[in-house]
């Protein structure tokens, strides 16, 4: 019997979790979103990289610094517009 759709099997607890986790958890983006969200970063980006480059050190350092906290100011917003939907 040739069968047109996999069996099912349960899936593991630690696999489903790792599904589960998600960036953004209050949104679901889109492109025009995740393009919004690489925009942000290259901002923070560019800033890092001037700000380095004005203390005389060198720019990629502060470029990913300034890029991850663009990223995580990101992250904790969402986080905590998460949380206060989820008291009402």
């Amino acid at each position: 019997m040739r069968r047109r759709f996999a069996e099912y099997r349960p899936v593991p607890r630690w696999r489903a979790r790792l599904v589960d986790v998600r960036l953004f958890r209050s949104v679901r983006l889109n492109l025009a979103g995740w393009a919004t969200v690489t925009a942000w970063c290259l901002v923070g980006a560019v800033l890092g990289y001037a700000g380095g480059r004005l203390l005389h050190l060198s720019g990629k350092p502060g470029a990913v610094a300034g890029a991850l906290t663009v990223l995580g100011c990101l992250v904790v917003l969402d986080r905590r517009r998460h949380a206060r939907t989820r008291q009402q």
